[in-house]
């Protein structure tokens, strides 16, 4: 939900202000009161940005594998829930693009993945089907888990 959310606080409200980087605090500027006058209200706060990390690792499922470093193979295994729907996330790496993408619509969960060339990944679907795949677009359609 501090996510989701556009009212403050929340990472969606700071979104919406404008904000090119995260503050201290997330009621930092109001839309209304403007900028906080407390201390500790520094508007470039590294602190926060665990949400990127959590979003990637989690909701998005792209991991490294800490065996074969550079994304020579990699892990995606997105979690769905939270009422979220949709969803895209991607990563530079140094061998390529990596992409995680999930739709939930009419029962189905549409779950498109890209693997840079030369990579391979193993992709965990929502069912807990475990795919390993190499180089290239996949796409993989499952019904949802109404228990999410």
């Amino acid at each position: 939900r501090m996510v989701m959310q556009p009212t403050v606080p929340s990472y969606g409200a700071i979104v919406d202000m404008g904000a090119t980087a995260l503050p201290e605090r997330l009621d930092s500027r109001h839309p209304m009161l403007g900028i906080n006058p407390h201390l500790m209200n520094a508007l470039n706060h590294l602190g926060f940005t665990k949400v990127q990390e959590w979003i990637f690792a989690s909701v998005a499922g792209i991991r490294p594998d800490p065996g074969q470093p550079g994304y020579k193979h990699f892990f995606i295994a997105p979690k769905l829930g939270g009422g979220l729907t949709s969803m895209t996330a991607g990563y530079e790496s140094v061998r390529g693009r990596v992409e995680s993408t999930y739709e939930i619509k009419d029962g189905v969960v549409l779950l498109r993945v890209t693997i840079p060339p030369n990579t391979t990944a193993t992709v965990t679907l929502p069912n807990g089907k475990i795919e390993r795949v190499e180089s290239g677009q996949h796409k993989f359609t499952i019904p949802q888990d109404k228990k999410r």
